[in-house]
């Protein structure tokens, strides 16, 4: 399901249940892919741009509230990512930056495209 609206505001830009139950909010951000900054003495991370430098908003608060309405896994995707790669930030979030195999692979689905 496509931009699924949220009872809090908002809405998840793709909301998937598998055939397991496993349920995945993904939010799509196209920027050309983030950096997870890991605290050196904090166990916290931070996602940023490339270029080091914070979203405007924060992706991870908003794919956290809408996982959390839905009871499902936050992920957030950056399908024109230059460098592919899966990051699990400790919070949960499931960071994907590359293409849609990359994202089917991430959340362990079999592709049906």
């Amino acid at each position: 399901m496509n931009n699924r609206l949220l009872a809090g505001g908002g809405d998840i830009d793709i909301f998937v249940t598998s055939p397991n139950q496993e349920r995945f909010a993904i939010e799509i951000k196209s920027y050309s892919g983030a950096i997870v900054r890991r605290s050196t003495w904090r166990s916290s991370a931070q996602l940023v741009r490339l270029n080091g430098k914070p979203f405007a908003q924060d992706p991870v608060a908003q794919v956290e509230r809408a996982a959390a309405e839905l009871r499902a896994t936050p992920v957030i995707w950056f399908p024109a990512a230059r460098c592919a790669s899966t990051t699990r930030m400790r919070s949960g979030v499931i960071v994907v930056q590359g293409g849609a195999h990359h994202l089917v692979r991430a959340i362990g689905a079999r592709r049906v495209w």
